[in-house]
């Protein structure tokens, strides 16, 4: 039962553009800590993705391409290109690129976004207002508390995708063996 619960949740979860620039943005950042070879290997499968979804995006209306780009969702091609992907990421660092050190990196990003968000409201709420720098210090708080948006959707997004497709592996070597 819980495997057909599973199954049918993959189904219905489209990956789009917003999943391929998540783990883009991952792999970019974290690019660092592979050799040349795994670099140019992780390269060549991620300009094959590339190449896919432009394809996809090449199949659309051009006013549904400049709108909502990253909207499109991901074809059969596509897909295999970005589970293989990730796959490979997955495989040469999963501290880095799995599913738990991403979802680990996403928890810290968004406790940094909740203590900047209190320490911003408890500045604004409890600092006088003849405080010197009052409105630097609020605004500073403020700023910090939402630049930790950005990092912390990204990784969410990143992270699910990630999840996902190992779930559909999962699922397609079941289907195999079964």
């Amino acid at each position: 039962m819980g495997l057909c619960l599973r199954k049918r949740f993959l189904d219905e979860y489209a990956m789009n553009g917003f999943d391929v620039n998540a783990v883009g943005w991952v792999l970019t950042l974290n690019a660092h800590g592979l050799s040349q070879q795994e670099r140019r290997e992780l390269y060549g499968l991620w300009t094959g993705l590339l190449c896919a979804y432009a394809e996809d995006k090449s199949k659309v209306h051009p006013i549904l391409r400049l709108t909502i780009p990253r909207s499109i969702k991901l074809s059969e091609k596509s897909m295999g290109a970005f589970s293989k992907l990730v796959d490979r990421m997955v495989a040469l660092n999963p501290e880095r690129f799995g599913c738990d050190g991403l979802c680990r990196r996403r928890n810290g990003w968004v406790l940094q976004m909740a203590l900047g968000s209190l320490s911003f409201l408890l500045a604004a709420n409890f600092l006088p207002i003849t405080f010197p720098l009052f409105g630097e210090i609020v605004l500073a708080l403020f700023v910090m508390s939402f630049a930790c948006f950005a990092p912390t959707a990204t990784l969410w997004r990143a992270a699910s995708a990630v999840k996902c497709l190992s779930a559909r592996t999962t699922l397609a070597a079941q289907s195999v063996r079964g």
